[in-house]
């Protein structure tokens, strides 16, 4: 029997079939007239593939810690900023459900603020197959220490002349990661035109996660006159330094394409560097590095970028720099890296 494939490439489950023991019982009673010492049948293994159930999506979303709230329902742009301010003002160690359909238009953030607050132990999964829109400048998604935020299924969509990424991801120091997964949807249509990255940009003690979904069709596009602007079309990850940490991005799944880094003066463009992904920061003696990524990176292309050692306390004393209670990422050994 042939193995079973369906189009919901989320949960498999592995059953036995013993379809041979018929086969093999007409066989022996056609050769010798009567039963004989049939071996037992070797079972045949058969792949369902099917969806999560919402349970299953609650255990791998919320895990067992915190508390469930009842699932909210964002149709409209009222719907969603009652979302937004019950989310925010509802309480440390929250767990919540946002269902998004159809398409919520003009979403107007507020400029440099978490966009659920400063709660904290709070994981938001974003379910349905809306769209979120944003009407003015600013982040769809701004995710602060210790919040995680959950993309499945919704998309996140941007505009012309914004001046900021489309989500931004800040944690807050040592065990205060800020947290973004990117598991279905949509992050597009963000034309960022100051600071850095188009669709996301990971700051310090942030960590993005990509299993499925897409970033497409954003850009970073500044002024010649801005110095150290233009990169990172489709995401940009802070590297940090000796003085602070870096952010993290791991892609396991997922497609990154049709995004664009460059600049523009006087109606003169020019391409620059990370058009799907851009890592700059210092090294541990104070040197400025980067890697990047130009190329469309496809749903089998891995990518991995860890996190700089951090050292908690710095302190000058007759100008010798002296380090204490260091704290160590993944990358113990020097400065962040881009692997893929």
């Amino acid at each position: 029997m042939l193995k079973k494939f369906r189009s919901f490439p989320f949960f498999s489950i592995r059953r036995n079939v013993s379809s041979l023991a018929p086969a093999l019982l007409l066989t022996a009673l056609a050769v010798t007239g009567c039963p004989q010492n049939i071996p037992d049948p070797v079972p045949e293994t058969e792949t369902e593939i099917r969806p999560l159930t919402p349970e299953e999506m609650n255990a791998i979303d919320f895990g067992p810690g915190g508390t469930l709230e009842p699932e909210l329902f964002v149709t409209n742009l009222t719907t969603w900023n009652s979302a937004k301010s019950l989310i925010a003002s509802g309480g440390n160690n929250k767990n919540y459900i946002v269902n998004v359909s159809g398409r919520v238009t003009g979403i107007a953030p507020v400029p440099y603020q978490g966009t659920f607050g400063t709660v904290t132990g709070l994981t938001v999964s974003f379910r349905g197959d809306g769209t979120l829109s944003l009407g003015s400048n600013g982040r769809l998604l701004d995710i602060r220490a210790k919040q995680t935020v959950i993309l499945r299924g919704p998309s996140l969509e941007g505009k012309t002349g914004n001046e900021d990424p489309l989500v931004h991801i800040f944690g807050g120091g040592y065990g205060q990661n800020a947290t973004f997964k990117l598991i279905e949807g949509n992050i597009q249509g963000n034309a960022n035109t100051l600071g850095s990255g188009g669709a996301v940009y990971v700051n310090s003690w942030g960590v993005f996660t990509m299993s499925g979904g897409s970033i497409h069709g954003n850009s970073q596009i500044s002024s010649l006159t801005v110095a150290g602007q233009g990169f990172g079309g489709g995401i940009y990850i802070s590297g940090g330094g000796w003085q602070y940490a870096g952010g993290s991005f791991s892609k396991t799944g997922g497609t990154i394409y049709g995004n664009n880094a460059g600049v523009k003066s006087n109606a003169a463009y020019a391409n620059r560097q990370g058009h799907a992904v851009f890592l700059s920061g210092l090294t541990d003696d104070g040197q400025n590095y980067k890697k990047y990524i130009d190329a469309t990176i496809g749903p089998e292309v891995n990518v991995f970028v860890r996190r700089h050692v951090l050292s908690e306390t710095i302190s000058y004393v007759g100008g010798v720099r002296t380090i204490t209670n260091q704290v160590t990422g993944p990358r113990a050994e020097g400065a962040p890296w881009l692997n893929y």
